[in-house]
């Protein structure tokens, strides 16, 4: 049996639902992690939800108040993991004005190696270059119709 923090958690708990959930800071996020494991043979989390580095102070108050069951409050921005890879519905998909989101046929995208891949434009320059195709920004099976991006095709 490991000790959760040689995975790299800075805190574990039990919820009161009975779900182990552990705070674990990555790269660019940090995450709150549902049904940490001990097996070294398993992985060490089923799904996480991560939060921007900035919003570190909002993770751990949610992480600390969570129940484990549904979704997190919060500005989270992915929930990742087995079988899953979800932009958080709650926030806008405006988190920056755009004038369009363009195809790049070019990538693949990184979840399902789709294409188009998504691209933020504004005033003719890329805002931002998603190495996701559009079901996997967007998340609905209708954005993989890059018509469907700038509301063409409704």
């Amino acid at each position: 049996m490991y000790e959760l923090d040689e995975y790299g958690y800075i805190d574990t708990r039990t919820t009161e639902a009975g779900i182990e959930i552990g705070l674990m800071p990555m790269m660019f996020t940090i995450a709150i992690c549902v049904n940490v494991s001990r097996d070294p043979m398993a992985l060490p989390y089923t799904y996480r939800f991560c939060y921007p580095k900035k919003d570190t102070d909002e993770a751990i108050e949610v992480y600390r108040n969570w129940d484990g069951l549904g979704l997190p409050k919060g500005n989270w921005i992915k929930q990742k993991g087995a079988r899953v890879d979800m932009r958080n519905p709650r926030l806008p998909m405006d988190e920056f004005e755009v004038d369009s989101y363009e195809p790049n046929y070019e990538n693949e995208c990184e979840v399902c190696s789709q294409t188009p891949t998504v691209t933020a434009v504004k005033n003719g320059e890329t805002l931002h270059d998603w190495d996701l195709c559009g079901l996997h920004v967007f998340g609905t099976d209708k954005a993989l119709d890059p018509d469907w991006w700038n509301g063409i095709d409704d």
